[in-house]
């Protein structure tokens, strides 16, 4: 059996689709580096932050909470609810984790963060195990990389350019979406389903319970009334 991966489909081809991500996640790893240091994190907790935990958002709130004195099981719970939107990006991650093997299928579950998972999405079946442990790496190494960057030069940038520097994050994980979105229908309802839901509860919960949910309560109610439909249609 030839295990050798197709060129488009090879981790080298994955490192190469990663680079916007990794150059996206410059800004926002500088950012966080720089947030450690003012926090009075060392350099190896602040490393280590980055290279165990790899969530930029969860960081970012972990940092926070530490800063107000949050105990550690407040700040375990605040992580995992912002974070629990990654049960649904594995799930439909399957498609290509299927026939990988249990190892690969760890890595890249460990390095699916939104902007690696959307440009997974993207490519929907022209991707495998192999083009998203590529694009892991890629931005796996530049998160790392420049949060210890910014922990020691992070000082040096003007205001501003600090302020503005965790919004990245965002700009690069809509700008990876967005396409997806306009090609399959299905992602567009579930997004739209998501950001009202989101708005509505956002009046009444903190936005640690209010996104998980949106995303959960979207992904439900599409799946159900496609799959009514698909019912509906073959009794027909």
């Amino acid at each position: 059996m030839n295990n050798t991966a197709p060129l488009e489909h090879s981790w080298a081809s994955g490192l190469t689709q990663g680079l916007p991500i990794a150059a996206g996640y410059v800004p926002a790893a500088l950012g966080f580096g720089l947030l450690g240091a003012n926090s009075g994190l060392s350099i190896y907790e602040t490393a280590l932050m980055s290279i165990i935990i790899f969530s930029g958002a969860a960081q970012y709130m972990a940092i926070g909470l530490i800063t107000a004195g949050a105990g550690l099981y407040s700040i375990w719970i605040s992580t995992f609810l912002i974070n629990i939107r990654h049960l649904l990006m594995s799930a439909s991650a399957k498609q290509f984790l299927f026939s990988a093997s249990k190892w690969k299928q760890a890595v890249l579950a460990f390095g699916l963060t939104d902007e690696v998972f959307a440009l997974l999405s993207a490519r929907r079946n022209k991707t495998n195990v192999f083009f998203g442990i590529g694009v892991f790496l890629a931005a796996y190494i530049s998160w790392v990389t420049f949060s210890c960057a910014g922990y020691y030069f992070g000082a040096f940038f003007p205001d501003y350019l600090q302020i503005s520097m965790d919004f990245a994050l965002y700009a690069l994980f809509a700008a990876l979406l967005f396409p997806a979105i306009l090609k399959y229908r299905m992602a567009l309802y579930t997004a739209g389903l998501s950001a009202a839901i989101n708005t509505f509860l956002g009046t009444w919960l903190s936005s640690g319970w209010a996104v998980p949910a949106a995303m959960t309560a979207s992904v439900v109610i599409v799946v159900y009334v496609s799959s009514f439909k698909q019912k509906k249609g073959s009794q027909s």
